[in-house]
């Protein structure tokens, strides 16, 4: 069972509260801007909310550090100072802002005759696993492979081409995605593992030079469902 300490979720949900969250989208190719990932406890936090099941506050705050440091004497008033900070963190959770995932996938070679790349990394099974207060989470996204063709002009090509890791071709990737549905009644076991699920739709996603914050290339979500972009999907099948 990971332990968290949770004052500082307290914060980062405020923080999420009073900006506006801009997808890559908003910045431009070439600039430096990587958002943070979206942690385990938000995770759990939105699958708890999608689900309209509350969360045990009480059990979440036991497992904290804080609480079990504190000493006998103070535990009670340690254990109802933490709940009352974890319901106002989940009040402030909003489940209509996008779930931001980093990892670092793989491209296949550019073609010219269609203009782009096929993400290599995305297959059909391919979920984001998340660990919080000995519960595990899986986000999954149904249709994470109309999100699998990047239509790229040959120009902005040479730009992503800096940004790959020599002939690997693994390039480092951040995925916007809505959370949509959640599924409290039951469990699905995934590699030997009983997760809770999330699912998703993927709203933009943006590339980055390989171990930098520096923009390469950018997609959102309108770009997903064009004729263009399924046919070309189809040729790679």
């Amino acid at each position: 069972m990971k332990k968290f300490f949770f004052p500082g979720i307290l914060m980062a949900a405020l923080i999420a509260a009073s900006l506006v969250l801009f997808p890559a989208a908003a910045q431009q190719v070439g600039s430096k801007y990587k958002p943070k990932a979206t942690g385990a406890p938000d995770i759990a936090m939105i699958f708890h909310k999608l689900s309209g099941a509350k969360p045990d506050f009480k059990r979440w705050a036991m497992n904290t550090d804080t609480y079990r440091n504190a000493s006998k004497f103070d535990k009670q008033l340690v254990l109802r100072d933490l709940e009352g900070k974890m319901m106002s963190a989940y009040g402030l959770v909003s489940t209509s802002e996008p779930v931001v995932v980093h990892l670092r996938t793989l491209l296949s070679k550019y073609t010219f005759s269609h203009q782009g790349y096929m993400i290599d990394g995305f297959k059909e099974d391919t979920y984001f696993d998340y660990e919080f207060n000995g519960e595990n989470y899986a986000l999954v996204m149904p249709g994470l492979m109309d999100a699998q063709w990047l239509p790229v002009g040959p120009e902005d090509s040479k730009k992503i081409e800096s940004g790959l890791i020599g002939a690997t071709r693994h390039i480092d990737m951040v995925l916007y995605i809505d959370p949509k549905f959640a599924d409290r009644a039951t469990q699905m076991t995934l590699d030997g593992k009983n997760y809770w699920l999330l699912s998703g739709a993927v709203r933009a996603l943006t590339l980055y030079r390989v171990d930098s914050d520096e923009i390469v290339w950018q997609k959102n979500a309108e770009a997903f469902n064009s004729i263009r972009q399924n046919e070309l999907i189809k040729l790679y099948q």
